[in-house]
Formats: structure tokens, sequence, C-alpha cells
């Protein structure tokens, strides 16, 4: 068939993506790809045309996170067994909300870990740019060496609450290297940690931190659009 043999088919329940409820075709592919690997494939309640979205259509998330978790909820509603995606934002979200989850695509290449959690929004773009550098490479024979960054450290509560106020690593670099460069930031005397802020596009990002060997260390993050004249 020209398809790769897995190691280990698994029990899946199937979730066809709202984007393909018009693309009869596509759903069925996937569908014989699956039985061509040796999977036990079942059908939720809603499925095919009726199939739910996940709560990452339309960038809902982004708009309104809380209706984006009760979709979530809803579309893995009473399967107890591995949800087979065809969706990178299907796959993230069932994950993000503890199912257990894997893409049509890490069952072909491999890397099918129905447990591994899905990315941070910072780690995303680290993949993406690493991807970008691989292609050039092994493409085009363009060898671009991978920039010196300010190493941060922060713990992963932090690192939650980072992802869901969809503040990234790089804007905290941004806020803490123009800090340091000009030395314009609030020392807090009680607990020692530096106060700073900046201004990217039409956000402005405060960043409490504090030097930690050859980095520092983040205690805490936030950002607004309010434009403070004065």
């Amino acid at each position: 068939t020209g398809l790769p043999e897995i190691d280990r088919p698994i029990p899946l329940t199937i979730h066809d993506a709202c984007g393909a409820r018009d693309m009869e075709e596509t759903r069925e592919a996937v569908r014989i790809i699956l039985e061509e690997l040796g999977c036990e494939v079942h059908e939720p309640y809603y499925t095919g045309e009726q199939s739910p979205c996940c709560g990452y259509g339309g960038l809902v998330q982004f708009s309104n996170a809380g209706m984006a978790q009760t979709m979530t909820r809803f579309a893995i509603q009473d399967v107890d067994e591995t949800r087979l995606t065809y969706c990178m934002g299907c796959r993230d979200r069932f994950s993000r909300e503890g199912a257990r989850s894997v893409h049509l695509l890490e069952l072909l290449f491999g890397g099918a870990d129905e447990d591994r959690k899905a990315p941070g929004y910072s780690l995303r773009q680290d993949n993406r740019e690493y991807l970008r550098r691989s292609m050039l490479f092994e493409l085009w024979g363009i060898k671009e060496e991978e920039k010196d960054r300010m190493r941060l450290t922060y713990d992963e509560d932090l690192a939650e609450l980072l992802d869901q106020r969809l503040i990234l690593e790089e804007d905290i670099r941004q806020v803490i290297e123009e800090a340091v460069k000009s030395k314009c930031f609030i020392l807090e005397k009680k607990t020692g940690l530096h106060i700073a802020h900046k201004k990217i596009g039409n956000v402005t990002y405060w960043v409490y931190f504090e030097p930690e060997g050859e980095g520092f260390r983040v205690k805490r993050a936030y950002s607004h659009r309010m434009e403070i004249r004065g």
C-alpha cells in the first residue's frame, strides 16, 4: 500500500475536523488509511457532517476562551479511548483538556504518543523556526546558525498563565533586554524584583524579573492595550 507499518495499532475514535464537513472524499480517505494501518476505528455519536468544532475553528479560543473550552469538552464527551484527528487544532485542544489524542501524521511517521501535551505558543514558534532552518539547509543548502538568546527561567504555573494570556517568551525577552540596556526599571525593595515594561505594537507588556545565573528568572508578566499619556 505504500504506507509505513506502525508498531502498535490502537483502538481509536475518529474525530472529523469541522473544516472537512463538506469534504466527504477527505473523510473517507482518512478512514481508508486507518483501515490499511490495521487500526480499530470507532465512530462517535456526532461524526462526519455533524462533527462538532473543537473550539479552535474561527479562532474562538482567542476571542472567547470560555466558549472554546465548552466546545472542546462537548466534542470529547462520552469517549474514553484515544481520539484520532487529522487537524492540528483538534489534536491540541483535546490534549489541553486532558484527553488522549493523536494526529494521523503521528501514526504515519512515528511519535504517536496519545498522552503528549500540546505545546505552548512559545514552543510552537521555536518549532517553526527550527523547521525553517532545517528546510533551508536540507533543501537549498543554506546553513543559518541559531541565534543566541537570553536565557529565561520560570515555573510551570507561570508558563501556563503566560500561555493563557498569549504572552510569548520573545515578548518578555524584548522587555528585559531594553530594561537592562537602558537601566530603566523599578527595583522593588521588598522582593528585590526588577519591574519593567515595553510597548510592542499596540500591546504594553509588564515583566517582574530577577537575575539568575547567566539569565533571568521571570516571576510575573501581564499585558494591556491601554495607551498611557502624560
